[in-house]
């Protein structure tokens, strides 16, 4: 069967968190857990969904703050994956002291993801494509069979992640959308890690830091 997924904007920063899983066999992944946990659990138990990894997009603590709820509930404990490049930031907290938020520091993860890399979930690959720009080590993850991109803090509606933070740069991260997300499809959907659900088309068209592309 195809895949699923179920979106939840959840805490006080207006996470997307996303549960993609297969229907039939009940597996599934976490993508970017952050605060205020409980409905998405409340999901994976309602669906009877195996929970087989927890994938970050990048190493800000608003998108792992979620993980040891997670480890703590779920059984057996899922999988913890992150781009390596984002791990000295994960393990500094990912800025949560610089913006004053008291976490709890997730285990160390338990995999490291590459660019290229290609999962497979219930016969059907979900990409994982680096777009450096907003942290060292943002990723995408692109999901041809439901059209989906999955685009952390690197794409909003109308928008792009932020900059102006430790290790980020701009042009790395207008070029990285371009060449993993802008090249796709314009009925691909886009899921950001804030904000509303777009499309490739619609970025294309009205977002103001793209309009050159």
């Amino acid at each position: 069967m195809p895949l699923q997924y179920k979106v939840f904007t959840l805490g006080q920063m207006q996470n997307n968190t996303i549960v993609v899983y297969e229907d039939l066999s009940k597996i599934g992944y976490i993508i970017d857990p952050s605060f205020q946990n409980q409905p998405v659990l409340d999901f994976i138990h309602q669906q009877a969904i195996t929970i087989e990894k927890i994938i970050c997009t990048h190493a800000h603590f608003d998108h792992f703050a979620g993980v040891p709820f997670f480890k703590e509930f779920l059984s057996p404990s899922p999988a913890v994956l992150i781009n390596k490049k984002d791990l000295p930031l994960w393990q500094d907290g990912g800025g949560s002291k610089q913006f004053n938020y008291l976490i709890k520091l997730p285990p160390e993860p338990d995999e490291f993801l590459t660019d290229n890399q290609v999962l497979t979930l219930g016969g059907e690959q979900i990409e994982i494509r680096a777009v450096p720009g907003h942290s060292p080590g943002s990723i995408v993850l692109r999901i041809p069979s439901l059209m989906l991109v999955i685009s952390g803090d690197t794409l909003f509606r109308e928008s792009i992640g932020r900059t102006d933070l430790q290790d980020g740069d701009h042009d790395l991260l207008v070029a990285g959308i371009a060449a993993q997300i802008l090249s796709l499809p314009g009925d691909f959907i886009v899921i950001p890690g804030h904000g509303e659900t777009t499309t490739v088309s619609h970025e294309k068209a009205f977002n103001p830091f793209l309009s050159a592309r």
